[in-house]
């Protein structure tokens, strides 16, 4: 903690805050719940998601604006088939180069359950699927997902508790520039890749099941 300086960014805004969503089912949907940007304090709790896509935290910035997802939760919550949970920062240059700093941090995820996961066509409007280069091995029940290593700086400093991957191609895949995310005791049994982690400073701690 420090007294603002000259490299402080001021956010001033509308932000959607404090929410509480309890007890809820998507079933055969597109995203089963997704932040888009200027969320804080949110909590998920006791959710279930079957054959729908993902519970999504999407920021993105650009010359405009600065848009973080912080100090939210998701806690005992059940994904099934395409379900999975993503971080994901988008950074355009746009007219002006980005604030460097997070973006989406300070995130809990506790005790949820992602259990076989399978990227796969959805029912996403914008068939994303069909983007050269597109490849479903890349992709993970728990991905933090920054396009580029500058992107990646934005995701930081969410924790992983108690979470449970049972079968799936990779578990967890951190991409580059991402850096002090904590997964401790996250089980991953049956999973044929538990951890791709090609960023910095990430801490797995009593990772539990296959190694």
């Amino acid at each position: 903690m420090r007294a603002p300086g000259s490299d402080t960014v001021l956010i001033f805004g509308e932000f959607f805050a404090e929410n509480l969503l309890v007890d809820n089912a998507d079933l055969n949907g597109d995203a089963a719940v997704q932040y888009w940007g200027s969320c804080i304090g949110n909590v998920l709790a006791g959710h279930l998601s079957r054959n729908c896509q993902v519970l999504w935290y999407w920021t993105f910035e650009d010359a405009q604006a600065v848009n973080p997802i912080a100090f939210s939760e998701a806690v005992n919550c059940r994904f099934t088939d395409r379900g999975a949970i993503w971080l994901t920062v988008k950074r355009n240059m746009g007219e002006a180069a980005p604030t460097p700093g997070p973006l989406c941090f300070g995130n809990l995820f506790s005790s949820n359950q992602i259990a076989d996961f399978r990227e796969r066509p959805g029912n996403q409007y914008w068939p994303y699927w069909l983007n050269p280069g597109y490849a479903p091995q890349d992709y993970a029940a728990i991905m933090l997902a920054g396009r580029s290593p500058q992107a990646g700086r934005g995701l930081c400093h969410s924790v992983f508790g108690g979470d449970e991957v049972p079968r799936g191609p990779v578990a967890v895949r951190l991409p580059p520039g991402t850096y002090g995310n904590v997964f401790r005791r996250v089980r991953v049994d049956g999973t044929e890749r538990p951890v791709v982690d090609g960023g910095e400073r990430n801490l797995v701690v009593e990772q539990t099941g296959q190694q």
